[in-house]
């Protein structure tokens, strides 16, 4: 019997099988990534939030000097 060389419609197994990828796949680093990115920004922000609240508390002890 003489082999047949694959046509242009034929679908050529794939070193790894025909298994079903799994749901998710890169998705979880990425998420995690994220969510590290998220606590960053979150202490970044409670950072801005005190120095805004110590900036405030000077601006309003010079305003106090003023008027007195």
């Amino acid at each position: 019997m003489i082999p047949v060389p694959p046509g242009p419609g034929d679908i050529l197994p794939t070193p790894e099988g025909s298994r079903p990828l799994r749901g998710g796949g890169e998705s979880m680093p990425l998420v995690l990534q994220a969510m590290d990115e998220i606590d960053a920004l979150k202490r970044n922000l409670a950072d801005l939030l005190k120095r805004l609240e110590s900036v405030e508390g000077r601006v309003a002890a010079l305003e106090s000097r003023r008027s007195a």
